[in-house]
């Protein structure tokens, strides 16, 4: 898998939807609804976890961290999934002594990817450590009225551009919501059981299929890391993705490209360009060839190569 240079600078993670779990069975109720322990989690840290529902298919993947300065729990999510992510999270909040609050219109959040720098970082509420990006980073949040941006300027830290972003997380093979990530995918397909599940922890909704999908070793599709191999190419996202040999126009697609990095088309020529998509299992190999098209014999088809993954660091 290729790598990349530590990113350093800093970039807004807001809009977010943003809750704070509170009350006296906020770290039981919380273990029981995802895929990550809660309770050993250090104060100060941002853990990564998935919600799946009892087929244990995936509902919302999320960041939780326990409140720095109070009892509760600081929870963050894409803004797409506040509404659907709040419903799931307060549904099963029976007889337990634990209220969910939305939080999104009152706090914003950025990360800074220098914790040397984040030591001189002040007028910050609160921070916890995360690695979302794939690397050791801070979450800094502060009131919605407050400015990140005159904050960073007066430390002369640079805000890095989205497509840097990016293309770095595609890269390190970290997927996303809308993206990778979609409602009723199985989370093993997508290669982070190493990030966000833990097989050791007590029982959560859908556990028992996730544990088994752990013991046969076998899913229908994964996640792979392909490299363009023609650097000026356009490719739609989404598109799908067809054997470059061995199949015959009209075959079924084998999978699906969901993500390439940014400006494939003004990179030199020497330039990787490299996507996340979903290929069948048994064409998920490195070296395997595929074609992006909306259909087999399209003249307009890109060619990618698969790269091999190497181990995806725990976020």
């Amino acid at each position: 898998m290729p790598t990349t240079e530590p990113l350093q600078g800093w970039t807004p993670i807001t809009p977010r939807a943003l809750f704070l779990l509170t009350g006296a069975d906020r770290v039981r109720y919380l273990n029981g609804q995802i895929t990550q322990q809660v309770d050993h989690l250090p104060k100060g840290q941002a853990r990564y976890a998935v919600i799946t529902n009892h087929k244990g298919k995936l509902e919302a993947d999320l960041h939780f961290a326990h409140h720095p300065e109070k009892d509760g729990i600081l929870i963050d999510a894409h803004i797409d999934l506040r509404e659907s992510l709040f419903t799931r999270l307060d549904r099963y909040i029976i007889a337990d002594d634990a209220e969910l609050t939305d939080i999104t219109d009152d706090w914003q959040v950025a990360h800074l990817l220098d914790k040397e720098a984040a030591t001189e970082i002040e007028n910050v509420s609160f921070q916890t450590q995360s690695t979302r990006f794939g690397q050791p980073g801070i979450d800094l949040w502060r009131p919605q009225s407050h400015d990140f941006e005159e904050l960073f300027q007066t430390h002369q830290i640079n805000q890095l551009a989205p497509q840097v972003l990016e293309n770095h997380r595609i890269t390190q093979g970290i997927p996303q919501w809308n993206h990778e990530l979609t409602p009723g995918l199985l989370p093993p397909e997508a290669r982070i059981e190493a990030r966000a599940i833990d097989y050791q922890k007590g029982c959560y909704i859908g556990q028992e299929i996730i544990s088994r999908i752990k013991s046969v070793g076998k899913v229908n599709r994964r996640l792979v890391l392909l490299k363009l191999d023609r650097s000026h190419a356009e490719t739609p996202v989404p598109s799908p993705l067809w054997l470059a040999s061995g199949e015959q126009p009209g075959s079924k697609a084998i999978g699906t490209l969901t993500s390439i990095t940014k400006g494939a088309g003004s990179q030199p020529d020497d330039a990787e360009v490299l996507a996340l998509g979903y290929l069948k299992s048994q064409h998920a190999e490195a070296g395997i060839q595929v074609l992006a098209a909306p259909v087999i014999d399209a003249p307009s088809a890109t060619r990618f190569t698969v790269l091999p993954f190497s181990d995806l660091t725990k976020s």
